[in-house]
């Protein structure tokens, strides 16, 4: 039961921060608007959703992973 709840919340990490960080930090990926905080933040997150999405998976799930291999190697 730890394992899950450590592997599932390593992975919700790992997807949030690499699909924010494709948002704001990739040149090619940053979206051009002028507009309020808010709006970018909305925008930038609906933009190439599906790309950023498998991207932030295979991150997700190579951490989740390395987690989990971890744990076994404590042990």
């Amino acid at each position: 039961m730890r394992k899950a709840v450590i592997s599932a919340i390593v992975f919700a990490v790992v997807f949030v921060f690499t699909y924010l960080a494709l948002c704001y930090m990739v040149p090619g990926l940053r979206i051009k608007l002028d507009a309020d905080a808010f709006t970018y933040f909305v925008e930038s997150i609906c933009s190439l959703v599906f790309f950023k999405s498998v991207i932030s998976l295979a991150a997700g799930v190579i951490a989740c992973t390395a987690a989990v291999l971890l744990l076994r190697i404590k042990r």
